[in-house]
């Protein structure tokens, strides 16, 4: 299942079940991730940053100002929303202005683990990427944290490595997993990658590169 477009900006959006769908964040979500993140901040504290970040609706307002879609073009970030409420985030954010590279990022409520919502989001982001320029997708996860990891690995992302000391998180240095693929390793990404670039500068303006 792949991407549709929507009246917001022209970015995608995607249905994964009845009444659960992906689609871009907006001003209007804020109360709605902020209770997401309040429901699941212990839970989510173990591998992420949160303890200090969206402690209220100012800060998520203000934290879905600087998503990548709001930012030059430079991505995008979709909410999974199983009715009115927000049961995950996926986020895909272009390196640099004019990179060909991107990471992408995500998390789900606690309780909706397992249906497959994340993993279904993560590969149609990855397919509209890669439809739109980008050559390389970079996913890292705690070593330890085994859900995020199976997500990479269940998509074909390969293993690049262990980045020591990663992130100082609650206390102590974690070491973090790397995965990235290629466009031309990604399954059914297909030959026709044109289309809006993500980023400020389209790949259509920069010179041709040699086919590998």
């Amino acid at each position: 299942m792949g991407f549709k477009t929507t009246p917001v900006g022209g970015l995608p959006t995607l249905a994964l079940a009845p009444g659960v769908v992906a689609r871009p964040l907006d001003f209007d979500d804020t109360a709605a991730v902020f209770h997401a993140v309040e429901k699941n901040r212990r839970y989510l504290s173990r591998w992420m940053p949160f303890e200090h970040r969206s402690t209220n609706l100012e800060d998520t307002r203000a934290w879905i100002g600087t998503r990548p879609h709001f930012v030059a073009e430079r991505g995008v970030t979709l909410g999974i929303f199983d009715g009115d409420r927000v049961a995950g985030i996926i986020s895909l954010l272009v390196d640099r202005p004019g990179d060909d590279g991107a990471h992408l990022g995500y998390w789900v409520d606690e309780d909706c683990q397992g249906k497959g919502w994340v993993t279904r989001t993560v590969s149609a982001a990855c397919e509209y990427a890669f439809a739109n320029g980008v050559e390389r997708i970079v996913i890292e996860a705690d070593v330890d944290n085994q859900r995020s990891r199976a997500i990479a690995e269940r998509l074909g992302f390969h293993t690049e490595g262990i980045a020591r000391s990663r992130l100082w998180h609650r206390g102590e240095y974690r070491d973090h997993a790397v995965y990235a693929v290629l466009a031309r390793d990604w399954v059914g990404a297909g030959s026709n990658r044109r289309g809006r670039s993500l980023k400020a500068t389209r790949k259509s303006d920069r010179p041709a590169r040699p086919v590998r």
